[in-house]
């Protein structure tokens, strides 16, 4: 139900985008049938997809509506758990990737009609056994054979073959492929290739070997490793991106102001893209799963003791469980918001600190979800189990989005390692205050400060420190650790600044006390789990450590009358949900699955 904090979850947007992409999900096309195979709910999805570019429009447009497409991430995590792994694929990862670097080639736009339709499914091919996502490693090469005019895509060891597109259902495919170019025996850096992997009737392209892989326990796709021997890919499949060229003599050139670390930069600027956008699509399923414990939790009652029957949201663990997730999900959505207007922007998403943004999204948001996640589903006992309550399918969905697009601890690295060498950031290390922080933002925030500047001067001084008888990755070794908790601290102020600065854009009254209770909360569950540090600086007294349980509890029992207010804030439409756990009557909710599940067995049978 749309609300004053509607606004402030959707940055003001919903009605512009989210309102009218979640009605899309109210077709039957995005459900998925119970009894289904894990290769039948795959096939599925891809139904799912060819349905979902017939009702949002051509897959080129969509691409140029960057807030769209956030919100088509977002409604299919919370509605279509199954379609979300492709839709990265599918739109930034390969029609983006063509229409931003493939020079406007007329040869490129059968491929294109195709993508816009799902005729044919995009799919990006980067990782290797022997070097995952790093693309410095990369060994698939693409050589120009100079009297063809083609190239040729050559997979060298067992190791370097593709590994894990989803490509093994013999199904149309468009793939982007990085290789390295070697012209003339030399080798130019890594660039893009698209080709036809499959034809339209499924037909693996010349030279290719597929070898489906089995089932994940979670989402279902038809993953697959690739190998190429002599792949030729035209001319115009070369993805320059007006980096370089090969003149008509066969000569190779880098252009002005390029070189070969610009190879594949404008290609990996699509990588921050799916990292936000799959960031925020677990935080939908966060939102939805907390809306769902919500509704549970006040309906819910427990035969506590003999005549004492009560709604579960009356106990305190349940209380805590929901109000720390609620308000860990309010934080995470509000980071969120922050990266998503730099692409609804359409800022340049190669720019450094663009892609900080995105890695610091991804790194922080996916753990944060991933706890919530887990939480709620404890908390929603064996109901959440069933795919039909939904949790379970968001659970399945954070354990891919870790790994997606980057392990997230290699993210938190890479993130650490820039703000440690960025000459623009030296966080504030506030004084340590002569009270208690009491009812003051501000003094809540130095807590999250002072941890932020503890982290960097650690990191610093490791980075500083003499190399003695080692070697630089021993010093960067050492600072792993710091380098991991800068990156935490940093996202965590920037999620509380957020929040502050949500409380005093709220309009007055309740929606904005409901908002400075979940800041508080927030901060105190900030609080508590960096204790030592703020207790060993003096920042926090023994007594204001030893009330902080007590403050935790009060804040929770403020917060459960807004509870209704805060959850509708999200905006879900739970018809479209349909979930039993959230039924009123979830006897008789359960009772009306039975039917089709009985079929589906009756099938096997």
């Amino acid at each position: 139900m749309v609300n004053a904090l509607t606004d402030v979850i959707y940055a003001g947007r919903f009605e512009e985008h989210y309102k009218r992409v979640q009605q899309v999900f109210s077709d039957p096309e995005f459900k998925t049938p119970d009894g289904q195979s894990m290769p039948d709910r795959a096939l599925n999805s891809y139904a799912m997809l060819r349905h979902a570019a017939f009702r949002l429009g051509k897959a080129s447009d969509l691409v140029h509506d960057p807030g769209a497409l956030l919100a088509f991430y977002e409604w299919a995590a919370t509605h279509a758990p199954d379609l979300l792994p492709l839709i990265s694929g599918h739109y930034n990862l390969t029609t983006a990737l063509l229409l931003d670097l493939g020079q406007q080639a007329p040869e490129l736009q059968p491929l294109l009609d195709d993508l816009d339709t799902a005729e044919a499914v995009g799919v990006l091919l980067i990782n290797e056994f022997g070097c995952g996502s790093n693309v410095a490693f990369l060994e698939t090469t693409a050589t120009y054979d100079h009297a063809a005019r083609t190239f040729l895509l050559d997979t060298p060891r067992p190791e370097a073959r593709k590994f894990m597109p989803n490509v093994g259902a013999p199904l149309p495919r468009v793939t982007v492929v990085a290789a390295r170019l070697i012209v003339d025996g030399v080798q130019r850096g890594v660039f893009p290739f698209v080709l036809r992997l499959r034809d339209a009737d499924g037909a693996t392209a010349e030279g290719v070997t597929v070898m489906p892989m089995p089932d994940k326990p979670f989402f279902p796709m038809d993953n697959a490793v690739t190998e190429f021997r002599r792949t030729p890919v035209p001319f115009s499949g070369w993805l320059s991106a007006g980096v370089a060229e090969i003149d008509e003599d066969g000569v190779f050139r880098y252009l002005p102001g390029s070189g070969p670390r610009d190879a594949f930069r404008k290609t990996a600027s699509q990588f921050t893209f799916g990292r936000v956008a799959l960031s925020s699509a677990a935080v939908a399923s966060a939102r939805a799963a907390v809306l769902l414990l919500a509704r549970y939790v006040q309906t819910r009652e427990i035969q506590a003791f003999h005549g004492h029957r009560r709604p579960m949201l009356e106990f305190q663990n349940v209380r805590r469980s929901l109000f720390t997730a609620l308000a860990a999900t309010y934080a995470s959505s509000l980071l969120a918001n922050s990266v998503k207007s730099v692409l609804v922007a359409k800022a340049d998403l190669s720019a450094p600190e663009t892609q900080l943004a995105g890695i610091v999204a991804k790194s922080h948001l996916i753990p944060a979800v991933h706890r919530v996640l887990r939480e709620t589903r404890a908390r929603c006992g064996a109901h959440a189990m069933f795919s039909v309550n939904r949790i379970a399918d968001y659970l399945g969905l954070c354990e891919g989005s870790l790994t997606a697009e980057g392990d997230i601890q290699v993210m938190q690295l890479t993130a650490g390692r820039q703000l440690i060498t960025r000459p623009d950031y030296s966080p504030v290390r506030p004084p340590v205050p002569g009270t208690e922080p009491g009812d003051d933002e501000q003094a809540y925030l130095a807590f999250f400060q002072a941890r932020e500047a503890a982290c960097y001067e650690k990191a610093t001084s490791v980075m500083r420190s003499p190399l003695g008888s080692g070697t630089t990755f021993d010093r960067w070794n050492r600072c792993i650790p710091h380098a991991m908790h800068l990156t935490d601290a940093y996202a965590h102020r920037l999620a509380y600044e957020f929040l502050l600065a949500a409380v005093r854009d709220a309009p007055e009254g309740e929606a904005r006390e409901a908002l400075r209770l979940v800041a508080r909360l927030f901060a105190l569950d900030y609080l508590s789990a960096h204790a030592a540090l703020f207790l060993a600086d003096g920042r926090l007294s023994m007594g204001a450590y030893a009330g902080l349980d007590e403050e935790y509890t009060t804040v929770c029992e403020r917060l459960t009358p807004y509870l209704s207010l805060l959850v509708d804030a999200f905006a879900v439409d739970e018809e479209i949900l349909a979930a039993p756990l959230t039924a009123p009557d979830r006897v008789a909710a359960w009772a009306g699955y039975a039917e089709d599940v009985a079929r589906a067995w009756e099938v096997v049978g």
